[in-house]
Order: C-alpha cells, then sequence, then structure tokens
C-alpha cells in the first residue's frame, strides 16, 4: 500500500475523523436582517441534547441568543461595537448596519474551567482553536454564531469540529469523550461572547 495513503489512514483513525467537508452557513434568524450578507438556514429537529451546538448542512455551528431585556437595539449596537474588539484574539472586527463580524483566531479552550481533564477529553481541546463569528441584534437581545470552528493539532494541522463531534451517520457522536467536549465548548462560548462578562474584565 503507498505509505501516503497509510499515512492518512493511521491520522485519522487516531483523531476519529471522518472523511468529509462542509462549508460556512450563517443563520441569523431575525428577519430585518440584511440577507444579501447571511444566509438563513432551517429550523429542523436536531438528535442531540445540545443547546446551543446545532448541526446546518452537515456542519456543527454555535449559535446562542443572548437577552438584555431592559435595552433598545442602539444601545446594544453600540454595547457590542465597544466589546467585542476588545476581547483576546478578534481580529478582522467588520461592522455594517445590521451585523457585526469578526474572526476568532488561535484562541485556547480553558476546559479545565469546564471539568474536563487532560487524560480523559478529546485531545483537540488542548490546541488552538479558530472560527467566524457573525453578531446581529434587536431589541431586548443579541445573537451570535461561530461558523468554521476548528482546531489547529500539530503535527496534524486544521481539525475541523465537524469531523470530531458527528458519527459517520452525520449524527451528534453519544460518546462521553465527545458529549464532553461538546458541552465544554458551549460553555466556553456562552461566556466569551456575554457582553456582561467581557465588561466585567475591564
Amino acid at each position: 500500500m503507498n505509505k501516503g495513503i497509510v499515512l492518512v489512514v493511521l491520522i485519522k483513525s487516531i483523531l476519529f475523523i471522518p472523511s468529509w467537508g462542509f462549508t460556512q452557513i450563517i443563520d441569523p434568524m431575525y428577519g430585518d436582517v440584511d440577507e444579501s450578507s447571511m444566509q438563513l438556514s432551517l429550523k429542523l429537529p436536531t438528535d442531540t441534547s445540545y443547546k446551543y451546538l446545532k448541526k446546518i448542512n452537515n456542519q456543527v455551528i454555535f449559535e446562542k441568543t443572548f437577552v438584555l431585556d431592559s435595552l433598545k437595539s442602539e444601545t446594544i449596537e453600540d454595547l457590542l461595537t465597544s466589546s467585542f474588539p476588545g476581547i483576546s484574539d478578534v481580529s478582522s472586527f467588520q461592522k455594517s448596519i445590521k451585523i457585526i463580524s469578526f474572526d476568532l483566531k488561535n484562541v485556547y479552550v480553558d476546559y479545565k474551567k469546564y471539568g474536563l481533564k487532560k487524560m480523559t477529553m478529546n485531545p483537540i481541546l488542548a490546541f488552538p482553536m479558530s472560527c467566524n463569528v457573525s453578531v446581529i441584534w434587536k431589541d431586548g437581545r443579541y445573537r451570535i454564531t461561530a461558523s468554521n470552528i476548528s482546531f489547529n493539532v500539530v503535527s496534524f494541522g486544521v481539525q475541523k469540529l465537524t469531523d470530531h463531534i458527528l458519527s459517520d451517520e452525520l449524527r451528534f457522536d453519544d460518546k462521553k469523550i465527545v458529549t464532553s467536549m461538546g458541552h465544554c465548548l458551549e460553555n466556553f462560548f456562552s461566556d466569551k461572547f456575554n457582553v456582561d462578562l467581557v465588561n466585567s474584565k475591564w
């Protein structure tokens, strides 16, 4: 057998990587968002207990709506615009009238904070993570969507979260090592993009 083929098979067997790709999808939900800048996804039944990890066109994304009941859209817009550029590891920050977008680059997930141990977790969590982020808002709330979530694994290159969290049948894998990683990432993103927590660190 060709040595290159053997190496690829070995890498995938170690890191549990199925052989499929995905495309970037953003799910805004809000009807007042410019449809030319974001794609509207269908809300389909899901096969997971996750609150904020969702499978859209066979890509796993993080999507959460944060509630700020007493604030008007304009106030939330100002809060987001002033808060998110100050988050560590944020790059390529852009803002239009109805959407904010930026990249999260090479950020480390504090897995210990969320109860995981290095010897029993999926090893990709120990490596730097990157993703694309979009933010939309209206009165009383804002929504975060993180897509193209991946980890830069030494000696193995970029590993997509989708390939580590979905089974061969493209369903959410229910193995403990997988679900614990998924819940860890839900908590990490929830803390990372909570403007109340961001501002409390200033």
